[in-house]
């Protein structure tokens, strides 16, 4: 928590966005470092990409159910595939297909969480 002084100004809306980005930041950290043992870590968004593309969608399908832009999705999945150590999406759906229960595979409904 942050306090200021008694007598000082309250936070100005720049202060309290720069803090809000932080925690943001920190709770993305901690997403990144929570992947299970042998998984590539993944930021929430590339798991939201991961999902659709594991459940068939194009990119350009992900980007709209993400509300997102597609050239965004085409910069997640890149980052998943290196992630992965892929080059194609059938190497991507072979690596977390054959994991067998994987994480990343949800109802649509996730998508758009």
């Amino acid at each position: 928590m942050l306090v200021r002084a008694a007598g000082e100004p309250p936070f100005s809306e720049e202060e309290r966005n720069a803090v809000d980005f932080f925690h943001e930041q920190l709770a993305h950290l901690e997403q990144r470092t929570a992947a299970r043992p042998g998984e590539p870590r993944l930021t929430p968004r590339e798991r939201d990409v991961l999902r659709g593309l594991l459940q068939g969608a194009s990119e350009k399908q992900v980007a709209a159910e993400l509300g997102i832009s597609p050239q965004t999705v085409h910069g997640r999945v890149k980052s998943i595939y290196l992630a992965y150590g892929v080059t194609s999406r059938s190497e991507l759906l072979v690596k977390c297909l054959g994991r067998g229960s994987s994480p990343e595979l949800g109802g649509r409904a996730a998508l758009a969480s």
